[in-house]
């Protein structure tokens, strides 16, 4: 069983994020930002089927560098990226893809 899905860029084919299973309880993600989060049998399951539509219907933080309307990754190079900032404190990061889709990629 593969305990890992890698996504490339649709533009130019390099790496746009990755996903990996490191215990029972979370998933280690690169791309956006590197970082752990909790996870569960669905998310396992959706990473073992590198399969990002359903990492994203479970958590869209799973898969940052992915644009839902365009069903495909784009790397960070191809994203329009910006944090949002409350009172100076950290707030949200968003991004828009090369097709002009915006969505929030970070909370």
């Amino acid at each position: 069983m593969d305990r890992q899905a890698s996504f490339t860029c649709q533009l130019c084919g390099k790496e746009a994020g990755s996903i990996a299973v490191i215990d029972n309880d979370h998933v280690r993600l690169h791309g956006l930002y590197d970082r752990t989060e909790s996870a569960n049998s669905k998310a396992f399951e959706a990473i073992n089927n590198s399969d990002a539509r359903a990492l994203y219907k479970l958590n869209d933080e799973y898969v940052p560098l992915y644009c839902p309307r365009c069903d495909c990754f784009y790397c960070k190079e191809h994203w329009k990226i910006w944090e949002e900032r409350d009172e100076g404190f950290y707030d949200c990061t968003y991004g828009v893809c090369p097709a002009e889709h915006k969505r929030r990629m970070d909370d």
